[in-house]
Protein backbone atom coordinates (compact mmCIF):
# COMPACT_ATOMS: atom_id res chain seq x y z
CA UNK A 1 0.00 0.00 0.00
CA UNK A 2 2.80 2.78 0.66
CA UNK A 3 4.54 1.70 -2.78
CA UNK A 4 1.37 2.61 -3.88
CA UNK A 5 0.52 5.69 -2.32
CA UNK A 6 4.01 6.74 -3.26
CA UNK A 7 3.60 6.08 -7.36
CA UNK A 8 0.18 8.22 -6.90
CA UNK A 9 1.92 11.01 -4.69
CA UNK A 10 4.62 11.25 -7.53
CA UNK A 11 2.43 10.99 -10.14
CA UNK A 12 0.48 14.30 -8.67
CA UNK A 13 3.37 15.81 -8.30
CA UNK A 14 4.59 15.52 -11.79
CA UNK A 15 1.43 16.35 -12.92
CA UNK A 16 1.08 19.81 -11.02
CA UNK A 17 4.75 20.77 -12.25
CA UNK A 18 4.32 19.54 -15.69
CA UNK A 19 4.39 22.63 -18.57
CA UNK A 20 6.24 25.00 -16.58
CA UNK A 21 7.24 27.03 -19.67
CA UNK A 22 3.71 27.31 -19.98
CA UNK A 23 2.91 28.28 -16.65
CA UNK A 24 6.52 30.51 -16.03
CA UNK A 25 6.83 32.36 -19.86
CA UNK A 26 3.65 31.92 -21.54
CA UNK A 27 2.44 30.68 -24.99
CA UNK A 28 2.84 34.06 -26.35
CA UNK A 29 5.83 37.08 -26.26
CA UNK A 30 6.62 40.21 -26.99
CA UNK A 31 9.00 41.36 -29.67
CA UNK A 32 9.91 45.01 -30.44
CA UNK A 33 10.76 46.52 -33.75
CA UNK A 34 13.07 48.98 -34.39
CA UNK A 35 14.79 50.35 -37.92
CA UNK A 36 17.90 52.61 -38.59
CA UNK A 37 16.23 55.37 -39.57
CA UNK A 38 12.82 55.29 -37.92
CA UNK A 39 9.08 55.57 -39.53
CA UNK A 40 9.68 52.66 -41.45
CA UNK A 41 6.50 49.96 -41.99
CA UNK A 42 7.56 46.37 -41.31
CA UNK A 43 5.79 42.66 -41.50
CA UNK A 44 6.22 40.10 -39.54
CA UNK A 45 5.57 36.41 -41.28
CA UNK A 46 6.07 33.08 -40.11
CA UNK A 47 5.46 30.31 -42.56
CA UNK A 48 4.09 32.41 -45.87
CA UNK A 49 1.37 33.95 -43.31
CA UNK A 50 1.76 37.19 -42.00
CA UNK A 51 1.37 37.50 -38.04
CA UNK A 52 1.60 41.16 -38.19
CA UNK A 53 2.16 44.30 -39.64
CA UNK A 54 3.41 47.66 -37.86
CA UNK A 55 2.82 50.59 -40.03
CA UNK A 56 5.45 52.86 -38.06
CA UNK A 57 8.75 51.90 -36.59
CA UNK A 58 9.56 51.23 -33.48
CA UNK A 59 6.67 48.78 -32.39
CA UNK A 60 6.18 46.07 -30.68
CA UNK A 61 3.94 43.19 -30.96
CA UNK A 62 2.57 39.62 -29.20
CA UNK A 63 3.28 36.76 -31.23
CA UNK A 64 2.89 33.39 -30.63
CA UNK A 65 5.90 30.94 -29.75
CA UNK A 66 6.77 28.48 -32.42
CA UNK A 67 9.84 26.44 -33.00
CA UNK A 68 9.15 28.19 -37.12
CA UNK A 69 11.27 30.94 -37.59
CA UNK A 70 9.89 34.97 -38.11
CA UNK A 71 11.16 36.77 -41.16
CA UNK A 72 10.76 40.67 -40.35
CA UNK A 73 10.76 43.10 -43.58
CA UNK A 74 10.96 46.71 -43.14
CA UNK A 75 10.69 49.35 -45.93
CA UNK A 76 11.01 52.89 -46.14
CA UNK A 77 10.54 55.39 -48.92
CA UNK A 78 13.53 56.28 -50.67
CA UNK A 79 15.30 53.51 -48.31
CA UNK A 80 16.67 49.49 -49.42
CA UNK A 81 14.44 47.14 -48.47
CA UNK A 82 15.73 44.91 -44.80
CA UNK A 83 14.89 41.49 -43.86
CA UNK A 84 15.94 39.73 -41.06
CA UNK A 85 15.00 36.35 -39.90
CA UNK A 86 14.45 35.66 -36.22
CA UNK A 87 15.28 32.16 -35.23
CA UNK A 88 13.15 30.53 -32.20
CA UNK A 89 15.52 29.03 -29.13
CA UNK A 90 14.81 26.30 -26.71
CA UNK A 91 13.58 28.17 -23.64
CA UNK A 92 15.39 27.31 -20.28
CA UNK A 93 12.17 26.54 -18.20
CA UNK A 94 11.52 23.32 -20.37
CA UNK A 95 14.77 22.14 -18.85
CA UNK A 96 12.84 21.94 -15.70
CA UNK A 97 10.04 19.86 -16.77
CA UNK A 98 12.17 17.31 -18.02
CA UNK A 99 13.75 17.16 -14.40
CA UNK A 100 10.12 17.52 -12.55
CA UNK A 101 7.39 17.15 -14.88
CA UNK A 102 9.01 14.32 -16.60
CA UNK A 103 7.55 13.82 -20.46
CA UNK A 104 3.79 15.04 -19.37
CA UNK A 105 5.27 18.43 -19.15
CA UNK A 106 7.97 18.41 -21.89
CA UNK A 107 4.69 17.33 -24.39
CA UNK A 108 2.68 20.11 -23.06
CA UNK A 109 5.19 22.77 -23.53
CA UNK A 110 6.33 21.36 -26.85
CA UNK A 111 2.55 21.35 -28.32
CA UNK A 112 2.05 25.13 -27.13
CA UNK A 113 4.81 25.97 -28.60
CA UNK A 114 5.98 27.52 -24.93
CA UNK A 115 9.09 25.44 -24.86
CA UNK A 116 10.45 28.42 -27.74
CA UNK A 117 11.55 31.67 -27.43
CA UNK A 118 12.20 34.13 -30.11
CA UNK A 119 15.02 37.57 -29.69
CA UNK A 120 12.66 39.95 -27.80
CA UNK A 121 13.88 43.01 -30.07
CA UNK A 122 15.15 43.31 -33.27
CA UNK A 123 17.09 46.27 -35.11
CA UNK A 124 17.18 46.68 -38.75
CA UNK A 125 19.25 49.34 -41.10
CA UNK A 126 17.64 50.56 -44.32
CA UNK A 127 20.39 52.40 -46.18
CA UNK A 128 19.16 54.95 -48.08
CA UNK A 129 19.12 54.35 -52.17
CA UNK A 130 21.62 56.84 -52.76
CA UNK A 131 23.75 59.38 -50.59
CA UNK A 132 24.57 63.13 -51.33
CA UNK A 133 28.11 62.75 -50.04
CA UNK A 134 30.54 60.59 -49.55
CA UNK A 135 30.55 61.80 -45.87
CA UNK A 136 26.84 61.35 -46.02
CA UNK A 137 27.19 57.42 -46.15
CA UNK A 138 29.84 57.11 -43.94
CA UNK A 139 27.97 58.69 -41.09
CA UNK A 140 24.87 56.09 -41.79
CA UNK A 141 27.40 53.22 -41.78
CA UNK A 142 29.08 54.79 -38.26
CA UNK A 143 25.85 55.32 -36.63
CA UNK A 144 25.13 51.56 -37.95
CA UNK A 145 28.46 49.95 -36.33
CA UNK A 146 27.93 52.17 -32.99
CA UNK A 147 24.37 51.01 -32.57
CA UNK A 148 25.54 47.06 -32.89
CA UNK A 149 28.30 47.87 -30.50
CA UNK A 150 25.87 49.15 -27.85
CA UNK A 151 23.75 46.25 -28.75
CA UNK A 152 26.37 43.75 -28.19
CA UNK A 153 27.47 45.67 -25.34
CA UNK A 154 23.68 45.52 -23.57
CA UNK A 155 23.43 41.95 -24.73
CA UNK A 156 26.86 41.39 -22.84
CA UNK A 157 25.63 43.00 -19.81
CA UNK A 158 22.57 40.78 -20.00
CA UNK A 159 24.46 37.48 -20.31
CA UNK A 160 26.55 38.91 -16.94
CA UNK A 161 23.59 39.19 -15.05
CA UNK A 162 22.01 35.72 -15.93
CA UNK A 163 21.10 32.96 -13.90
CA UNK A 164 23.87 30.99 -16.20
CA UNK A 165 26.89 33.56 -15.17
CA UNK A 166 25.64 34.87 -11.84
CA UNK A 167 25.64 31.15 -10.70
CA UNK A 168 29.24 29.95 -12.28
CA UNK A 169 30.70 32.81 -13.57
CA UNK A 170 34.01 31.65 -14.67
CA UNK A 171 32.43 28.40 -16.13
CA UNK A 172 32.53 27.37 -19.68
CA UNK A 173 28.96 28.05 -20.53
CA UNK A 174 29.10 31.49 -19.53
CA UNK A 175 31.98 32.12 -21.81
CA UNK A 176 30.28 29.98 -24.24
CA UNK A 177 27.31 32.89 -24.16
CA UNK A 178 29.60 35.83 -23.94
CA UNK A 179 32.07 34.68 -26.51
CA UNK A 180 28.67 34.09 -28.97
CA UNK A 181 27.31 37.19 -28.26
CA UNK A 182 31.09 39.02 -28.90
CA UNK A 183 31.30 36.68 -32.26
CA UNK A 184 27.79 38.23 -33.29
CA UNK A 185 28.63 41.77 -33.02
CA UNK A 186 31.81 40.80 -34.96
CA UNK A 187 29.96 39.45 -37.72
CA UNK A 188 27.58 42.02 -37.79
CA UNK A 189 30.39 44.86 -38.08
CA UNK A 190 31.57 43.08 -40.71
CA UNK A 191 28.75 43.17 -43.25
CA UNK A 192 27.86 46.46 -41.72
CA UNK A 193 31.48 47.45 -42.99
CA UNK A 194 31.12 45.27 -46.08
Amino acid sequence: MPRIFAVLLLSVFALSTGACATIVDGTSQEITVSTVPTGAACDLKREGATLAAIPVIPGTITVSKSQNSITVTCTKEEHLDASEILSATFGGTTIGNILLGGVIGVVIDASSGANNKYPSSVSLALPPERYDSVEERDSFFDAMSADTTRQGDQAIASANASALCRKDPDGSQCLDLITEVEDGVTRRLAEIET
